[in-house]
C-alpha cells in the first residue's frame, strides 16, 4: 500500500550548545566533552572568529572598490561578480558535532535523539541495541520512500500545469501551446513501500 500520508518526520537540523563542558542538540543534553574534544572546541572557536573577521573585512575591501568606482576612481581595479573561490572558508565543524547525535526522529507521542526517546521535553529511556538497528533501518528506508514521494508529487503539478506551457501562458507568450490537463501516473508495482513506523513509544 503506498500513502502520501507521512507518518513520521526526520529533522537535521543542526543546533549545537556549548554549557561548560556539556553538549547540547536542539536543547537536549548529549553528552559531556572529553579533554581532547574541549580543546578541540576552543580550537574551532576562535577559528570561527577568525572566520567571521576575515569575511567582514573581505565584504568591506569590495564595498569600498565600488564606491571608489562610483566615484570616478581610474585607479581603482573593475569590481568582478565574487567568486567562491575568492571568500574566506569556513572552518569545519568539530569532529563531536555528528548527525548520530543531532538528528531526531519524530514519531506519534515521542521523539528519539542520540538513540535515547524523550516524551515533549521528558527523558523517557534509551533505545536498545536492537532498536538502533531498527531505527537507522527505517531512516534509510524512510529516505528513499521520501524522495520518491517528492518526485512523484512535483510530477503531478507539472502535469496538472502543463509544465512549462503552463507559464507561457500565464505570461502571453505567443508560442504557447494549448495545454491539457493530464491524470496523475499510477504508481508502478515497484515503487518504494511507505516503512512502517517503528513503535518505540509505546513499548
Amino acid at each position: 500500500m503506498h500513502s502520501g500520508i507521512l507518518s513520521a518526520r526526520i529533522n537535521k537540523t543542526l543546533a549545537l550548545l556549548f554549557k561548560g563542558n556539556v553538549l547540547y542538540a536542539n536543547g537536549f543534553r548529549v553528552r559531556e566533552l572529553t579533554s581532547s574534544e574541549q580543546q578541540e572546541l576552543t580550537t574551532y572557536q576562535k577559528d570561527v572568529s577568525d572566520y567571521k573577521n576575515a569575511l567582514k573585512q573581505a565584504i568591506k575591501d569590495r564595498e569600498d572598490r565600488i564606491r571608489a568606482r562610483l566615484a570616478g576612481k581610474k585607479d581603482v581595479k573593475s569590481v568582478a561578480p565574487a567568486k567562491e573561490e575568492d571568500l574566506p572558508k569556513p572552518p569545519k565543524k568539530p569532529s563531536f558535532c555528528t548527525p548520530e547525535d543531532t538528528t531526531q526522529f519524530f514519531f506519534e507521542g515521542c521523539m528519539i535523539q542520540n538513540n535515547k526517546i524523550y516524551v515533549g521535553n521528558t527523558f523517557a529511556r534509551d533505545l536498545t541495541q536492537s532498536e538502533i538497528s531498527e531505527l537507522k533501518e527505517f531512516e534509510k528506508k524512510f529516505k528513499v520512500y521520501q524522495d520518491y514521494v517528492q518526485k512523484q508529487t512535483e510530477h503531478q503539478v507539472n502535469s496538472l500545469f502543463g509544465g512549462s506551457d503552463f507559464f507561457s501562458a500565464l505570461f502571453g507568450s505567443e508560442t504557447s501551446k494549448s495545454t491539457t490537463t493530464t491524470e496523475a501516473p499510477e504508481l508502478p508495482e515497484d515503487a518504494p513501500e511507505q516503512p512502517p513506523t517503528p513503535n518505540f513509544c509505546t513499548r
